[in-house]
Parts: structure tokens; sequence; C-alpha cells
């Protein structure tokens, strides 16, 4: 990574202190933090610092017999002053079932593929 990016990186995780459950579970009786609210916490975070996260590909990656069908997505990491860019490839399943389609199954991942990048901007 470079260090401007790592500098700016470092300034966005010491904003985010942690992220109201807006989302429930009722099936398992749980709250938690949605996919939507994450993004939005983690793009304010990232854009006072001077970084952009965004997702310039995606492929649709079917079954086989060692993995369930999914998303390979490639997301870019980068500073604006700078014009320094990291990119990452991440891969997601997108398991249809019942009541979940395959395009609602592959809709559900997309915003999901964004939290490893959320992940890294944890409570510092």
């Amino acid at each position: 990574m470079t260090p401007n990016i790592l500098k700016a990186l470092l300034e966005a995780q010491k904003k985010v202190e942690g992220a109201p459950k807006d989302g429930t579970n009722s099936y398992h009786n749980y709250n938690y933090t949605t996919a939507e609210e994450m993004i939005t916490i983690c793009r304010k975070a990232l854009a006072d610092a001077g970084l952009v996260v965004y997702r310039p590909a995606w492929k649709y990656t079917p079954a086989t017999e060692l993995s369930p069908p999914g998303i390979e997505c490639q997301m870019v990491l980068a500073h604006s002053a700078s014009g320094e860019a990291e990119t990452y490839t991440y891969n997601f399943p997108a398991i249809p079932e019942k009541g979940r389609p395959l395009d609602k199954a592959v809709a559900a991942a997309l915003p999901a593929l964004h939290a490893p990048t959320a992940a890294s901007l944890g409570p510092a």
C-alpha cells in the first residue's frame, strides 16, 4: 500500500468509532448493522480523508464442484490528492435459496462486497 493511501486510511479509521445496529434478523432474533449503513459511514470517513472506493467491474461466477456460485468483484481504493490507487479483487457467494432466486442472491451480494473495505475502517 502506498504511503499516501496508508496515511489517509489511518485518518479515516480514527473517525469511525462504531455503527448503529439498524437492522433486525427476526428469524434468528438479533440486531445487526446493515451493509447500507456501513457503506454510508465508511464512505463519509473515506471522503473526509481524501479517499474514494469504487467498483469498476464485477462478474458472476457459476458454481463448480468445489465452490458455490458467486460474484468476483474488483474494488479500487484511490487517494484523490496524489492520484495513487490500489486494486483488490474479492469473491463473495451468491447462493440462491427458497425465497431468494439467483438474481436476488446476486443483488444481495453486491453491497456485501464493500464489507472487506469497510471492515478495514473499523475502530482504530
